[in-house]
C-alpha cells in the first residue's frame, strides 16, 4: 500500500508539471482564437451556454482572466434565450444585469445589439435595458430590433458608427410617430419589415443594400425612388387582391448589381413591380415567378431590354408546378451564362452582411 501512495505521488507531480500546449501559448494569440471561435454578426450568442463567452470563464481561472480582458467578445448581446418566460420579473431582472455586465465588459468596441421581443411569450424590454442601451447609441455597429411595441427615444441621438440596422415592427404605432435614424454616416444596409416601413425615416440615399419585407409594391416605390446608391436590394411583397390603375413611374437604380423580388399572393392582376424598375448595371436578378404575370419569359425579355442589362446570373423561383422549364428560359435568353430554378422559399430573408 505504501508502495502505491508513493506512485500515486509520483504520477500527480508529473501531472502538475505537465504543461497543456494550448496554456503555453501567449495570453494575445489564446484571445484571438477566443474571438475568431465564437459568433459574430449577424449570429448572436447567448448570455450562456453553447457559443456564449461566459461558457469560456468556466473552464479554468487563466481562461477565465482572459476572456474577462477581451473587449470584443462581450461587444455583441443578443437576446437572453434562456430565460424561462414563466418567471418574468426574475427574467426582466437577470437580462438588465447581464446586459449592464456585458456593456462594461466591452468597453470602447464597437456594439452589435439585438432586441427580439416580437412572439408575445416575454414581457417588454425592461426600461433599464433600453437606458443602457440607448446610453452606448454612439458605439451602436449593427443594431436589430423586432419587436410589438418600439421605444422611440431609442432611437433619439446620433449614431456615429452604425453600419447595419434591422427594425421589424409587429403592429402599427399609434398617430404618426416617426423613428428618425439622423446623423449615421457610415450607415449602409437596412431592413425593414412588417410596419416599420411607415414609422421609420432614414438616410435613404447614402444606402447600399436595402431589404423590405412584408410591404406591398405601392408602398416599396416612394422609398426606392430615394435609394439611387443601392448595389444589392431584396423585397419580399405581399401581394394584395385589388387592381391598380395608376400610372406607371418607373425607378432608376443606376449602381444596382443583384435584385431579389419575393413575394406571396395571387394577385396577377396588379401592376408588376418589375415594369416600374430601371436596373443598368444589374448583374443578378432572382424573381419569383409569380411576380413576372402570365407570361413571364416575355415579361423579363422587355425589363431587360428596358434596362439595357447584361444580366450574368438569373434564378426563377416557383410555387408547386411552374409553366415554364429550365430549357425554355435559357432557349429564351441565351446570353445569360448562368439559368437556374428552384421552389420558392418562405417569404423574407436578407443578404449576408455586406458593407460598404
Amino acid at each position: 500500500m505504501t508502495e502505491l501512495r508513493r506512485q500515486k505521488t509520483l504520477v500527480q507531480q508529473r501531472l502538475d508539471a505537465y504543461i497543456y500546449p494550448v496554456l503555453s501559448l501567449p495570453n494575445e494569440i489564446i484571445s484571438l482564437i477566443f474571438v475568431h471561435a465564437l459568433p459574430t454578426h449577424p449570429n448572436w450568442p447567448t448570455f450562456a451556454g453553447p457559443g456564449s463567452p461566459t461558457l469560456l470563464t468556466h473552464i479554468c481561472s487563466k481562461w477565465r482572466q482572459i476572456a474577462l480582458s477581451t473587449p470584443q467578445l462581450w461587444a455583441i448581446i443578443g437576446p437572453d434565450h434562456t430565460s424561462s418566460a414563466s418567471d418574468n420579473v426574475a427574467m426582466m431582472h437577470r437580462q438588465c444585469v447581464l446586459t449592464e455586465t456585458w456593456i462594461s465588459r466591452s468597453c470602447s468596441c464597437p456594439l452589435s445589439i439585438q432586441i427580439v421581443n416580437a412572439n408575445g411569450e416575454k414581457p417588454d424590454c425592461p426600461p433599464a435595458v433600453y437606458s443602457a442601451i440607448a446610453a452606448q447609441r454612439d458605439r451602436w455597429e449593427y443594431f436589430e430590433y423586432d419587436v410589438v411595441r418600439p421605444n422611440m427615444r431609442l432611437f433619439s441621438g446620433p449614431m456615429p458608427l452604425l453600419r447595419h440596422l434591422r427594425v421589424y415592427l409587429e403592429s402599427g404605432l399609434l398617430g404618426p410617430s416617426i423613428i428618425t435614424v439622423g446623423h449615421a454616416p457610415l450607415l449602409r444596409s437596412a431592413l425593414l419589415g412588417g410596419h416599420a416601413l411607415k414609422h421609420v425615416e432614414l438616410p435613404w440615399t447614402q444606402l447600399t443594400s436595402l431589404t423590405l419585407e412584408a410591404i406591398s409594391p405601392p408602398e416599396c416605390m416612394p422609398i426606392l425612388q430615394q435609394t439611387s446608391n443601392l448595389v444589392r436590394c431584396r423585397l419580399a411583397l405581399i401581394l394584395l387582391n385589388e387592381g391598380v390603375d395608376e400610372p406607371v413611374n418607373e425607378v432608376t437604380l443606376p449602381e444596382l448589381h443583384s435584385l431579389v423580388l419575393n413575394g406571396q399572393g395571387k394577385a396577377l392582376t396588379q401592376r408588376l413591380i418589375i415594369w416600374q424598375l430601371v436596373t443598368p448595371a444589374l448583374l443578378c436578378l432572382e424573381c419569383r415567378e409569380l411576380l413576372l404575370g402570365p407570361h413571364p419569359i416575355t415579361t423579363l425579355l422587355s425589363f431587360i431590354s428596358r434596362s439595357s442589362c447584361k444580366l450574368e446570373g438569373l434564378c426563377i423561383t416557383y410555387e408547386n408546378d411552374s409553366a415554364f422549364s429550365l430549357t425554355d428560359y435559357r432557349s429564351a435568353f441565351p446570353m445569360i451564362s448562368n439559368i437556374s430554378m428552384q421552389e420558392a422559399q418562405d417569404i423574407g430573408g436578407e443578404y449576408p452582411e455586406e458593407v460598404d
